[in-house]
């Protein structure tokens, strides 16, 4: 329910095409430029959600790759719905990635570092690793990790470099600021958020 129906694809007079359904609604990155930040109740709303759609296609062996503010869409109901799957990737089945060797995909601000050393040697931890950051994005108004440009940023998020959640909003509590914290890791340490 929580990612975008996709209905069909083919070709018109030789010019390919995909319908897909409208959604009446805007991104949370649209969101947050509006507010400036978000409530922890409603950045949290929008995050299970998210992390719903996430885990079911994990379930399905995929992974979305591209998890960012602005492919996450609320509906005007309030349903929230993940769109842009152009990058997904199945976890099994190599032949149907389309990703070249070297070729890095995906938003730089929330990818993680595994994603832009071997695009496809990743799993649903950079996933996770996405929207960690995509938490922090929506509490703090701020993306987690900062640079000039892509080398930098990458440095950043090597070293970790990065304000806690809990420094630029204090209506996070300390347990969530921990659960951010540990989305952005590299994906060896990801598995330690199933004890939270």
């Amino acid at each position: 329910a929580n990612i975008v129906n996709f209905f069909g694809a083919g070709q018109e007079q030789g010019i390919p095409f995909f319908a897909m359904e409208f959604i009446d609604g805007f991104s949370a990155a649209t969101l947050v430029k509006q507010r400036g930040k978000l409530s922890v109740g409603d950045a949290l709303y929008i995050v299970q959600q998210s992390a719903e759609a996430m885990s079911y296609a994990c379930t399905h062996k995929v992974v979305h790759r591209d998890i960012k503010p602005e492919n996450i869409m609320l509906s005007r109901q309030g349903q929230i719905k993940i769109t842009d799957l152009g990058l997904a990737k199945p976890l099994e089945g190599s032949d149907l990635d389309l990703t070249d060797s070297g070729t890095v995909m995906g938003s730089p601000k929330y990818m993680a570092p595994e994603q832009s050393r071997n695009p496809k040697q990743i799993d649903h931890r950079a996933d996770i690793y996405a929207l960690g950051g995509v938490l922090y994005f929506l509490l703090t108004g701020e993306e987690p990790f900062k640079g000039a440009t892509a080398m930098e940023l990458l440095l950043a998020k090597e070293k970790r470099a990065f304000l806690p959640a809990r420094r630029l909003n204090n209506e996070v509590p300390a347990r969530l600021d921990l659960l951010i914290d540990k989305a952005l890791r590299s994906e060896e340490h990801t598995s330690e958020l199933q004890s939270l």
